[in-house]
């Protein structure tokens, strides 16, 4: 994941989604959040994944690379390269 970027987050069904793409190759991956999560710069309080404010928080992240990913607590977390990160629930 380190080094890909988000083209895309939505929604499809019931999953809130973030589309990644390597900037090596160009392939596209699809992260679908089935789970609670939230962005770190925007406080500890966990969304839902059928909360509407999750997709606008996803929405933020779109052109950022990812720097990092990591699990920790039993949760994934994604870096970006702006310092943001995206905490997902394990």
């Amino acid at each position: 994941m380190r080094g890909a970027y988000v083209i895309e987050a939505g929604v499809r069904d019931a999953w809130p989604f973030l589309t990644l793409r390597n900037a090596t190759t160009t392939s596209e991956r699809r992260l679908y959040i089935d789970t609670d999560a939230h962005l770190e710069s925007a406080g500890e309080r966990w969304l839902s994944q059928e909360d509407p404010e999750l997709v606008r928080q996803l929405t933020s992240l779109v052109t950022l690379s990812v720097s990092a990913a990591s699990v920790e607590r039993d949760s994934l977390r994604l870096a970006f390269d702006s310092g943001e990160s995206l905490v997902i629930a394990g």
